[in-house]
């Protein structure tokens, strides 16, 4: 039975790195605002391995006015040996939990296009077209509204 729950953000390295950004240093899988007091982490646990993770920054959705108490969706990444299992759908309900629990207006994400038919699922909507993320790939503004 898989579980999520808040880990520390340097758990989450290893994931980022083999999933994510295999082709940089290690020193670039640590994010701009991963050590901040509102930014949280989660793990995805088979047992008391992590298969899944995702990070969660307080940011303005690109193009959105700074106001707005958005939460960006970066760094979700699941372990070969479970994609297509679930895992991802419980991470992303987490974070979902957790955007209404601090009144999040919105969730957000540059989703790889590879990626774009989970979220799509799972009830986001693109907005705008594909764009390029340098040193990482294709990339689409995946976005959902909270009701608070």
């Amino acid at each position: 039975m898989i579980a999520v729950r808040p880990i520390a953000a340097d758990q989450t390295h290893d994931l980022r790195h083999r999933i994510l950004r295999a082709h940089q240093p290690p020193e670039a899988m640590v994010y701009d605002g991963d050590k901040e007091q509102t930014s949280r982490h989660f793990g995805a646990f088979d047992s008391d391995q992590i298969v899944g993770i995702a990070t969660l920054h307080r940011r303005p959705m690109r193009g959105s006015d700074a106001g707005h108490d958005d939460l960006q969706l970066r760094g979700m990444a699941v372990d070969d040996s479970h994609r297509g299992t679930g895992v991802g759908r419980l991470l992303l309900e987490a974070c979902l939990d957790h955007a209404g629990d601090v009144g999040a207006p919105r969730l957000w994400c540059n989703a790889r296009v590879s990626a774009t038919q989970f979220y799509l699922r799972m009830g986001m909507q693109q907005r705008g077209d594909r764009y390029d993320v340098p040193d990482v790939g294709p990339h689409v503004l995946m976005v959902i509204k909270l009701d608070i």
